[in-house]
């Protein structure tokens, strides 16, 4: 899985790396075969910015945050993505809502059934 991690007018240091690189489990967890994740760190003069490209296969998502905190705006971003990559698989699954009837199970064996309703009628 390559992971880029770019810094805008911001040095990207070995804390947030670390950070960034825990967060990215929570997304690794709902697709495995990811193909690309980037991360892009910019700073302003009020508020850091977090972008994400998320692409795995045919599910491809983009988000923006920003906050004051640069943590709180990775913290958004990846829930942002998170909820993004959900919605796309749920729409890749397609829309048929019940594919098949349900059946009924039957637990334990034909004869049991048939002597219990005997005995009932005996009484």
């Amino acid at each position: 899985m390559p992971l880029q991690i770019t810094g805008r007018h911001i040095s990207v240091t070995p804390e947030l790396r670390d950070y960034i690189e825990k967060k990215v489990p929570r997304m690794n967890r709902l697709l495995d075969p990811i193909d690309e994740i980037q991360f892009i760190l910019s700073a302003g003069k009020l508020d850091h910015t977090a972008e994400i490209n998320f692409r795995a296969g045919t599910i491809k998502t983009f988000t923006k945050c920003s906050n004051a905190d640069p943590k709180a705006a990775i913290d958004n971003a990846v829930d942002t993505a998170v909820l993004q990559i959900r919605k796309a698989m749920e729409k890749r699954g397609g829309n048929k809502k019940h594919v098949g009837t349900p059946r009924r199970i039957i637990l334990g064996p034909l004869e049991d059934l048939g002597a219990e309703e005997a005995g009932a009628g005996a009484d």
